[in-house]
């Protein structure tokens, strides 16, 4: 599956899903740090740094035929997963509308919150999701995977990784503080989408083995 992070920031989602076996294709961002982030480690990735007036075709870079073909099959067929994300605590401004938008162009949705704290961090950084397909019968084969397996990734992460803050006043060899711990102050930690991703592409090769059978 491909993969495509829309105000990116430093590439937090970006790492998640080339994890869970996505290739990223295309990212938008404008910020200047994060852009030379993006550039230092995605250097093949097709980049953009204005969302206005953007089409599918300009992201993914269609131009050869077998592109342009696979983007009219998808197309077609309305198989594009959409993971919006933003500030959990702020979830009732922005979910609501974001469901009613994707219902309108034929979108079914579901939401789920997940803190940073869940996968073993030592600091919450609520996160919600709005997870959205065309086929409604994607979406609860995901949702079963959320609640089970993914509760057991989430879990599986917590102990895999030392969050242990250092001690205050500790030099930390960071460079160019400033910018940088804006940057990450506004990213998503990697390991709170990726159980969303991971879950996502297990449908996705679920459906792609039935469609193989038949």
């Amino acid at each position: 599956m491909t993969h495509v992070e829309l105000f990116a920031g430093v590439g937090g989602i970006s790492i998640a899903a080339e994890q869970a076996g996505f290739r990223t294709i295309a990212q938008v961002e404008r910020d200047p740090y994060c852009l030379r982030v993006l550039e230092k480690y995605w250097p093949g990735v097709r980049r953009f740094t204005d969302i206005r007036g953007l089409s599918l075709s300009r992201l993914i870079g269609c131009g050869e035929k077998e592109r342009l073909e696979w983007l009219e099959k998808r197309i077609v067929e309305r198989n594009v997963w959409i993971v919006a994300e933003n500030a959990g605590h702020t979830w009732k401004r922005w979910v609501p509308a974001v469901r009613s938008s994707l219902w309108e162009i034929g979108y079914s949705s579901l939401s789920v919150r997940v803190q940073a704290a869940d996968v073993g961090a030592c600091h919450r950084r609520d996160r919600a999701f709005v997870i959205a397909h065309p086929d409604s019968e994607f979406l609860r084969q995901f949702q079963r995977r959320w609640l089970g397996e993914g509760r057991e990734m989430a879990q599986e992460l917590a102990v895999s990784r030392d969050w242990a803050p250092r001690r205050l006043g500790a030099y930390d060899g960071i460079p160019n503080r400033v910018d940088r711990l804006r940057c990450l102050g506004n990213a998503v930690v990697p390991q709170q989408v990726y159980p969303i991703l991971q879950a996502i592409a297990e449908v996705e090769n679920e459906h792609t083995l039935q469609s193989a059978d038949r």
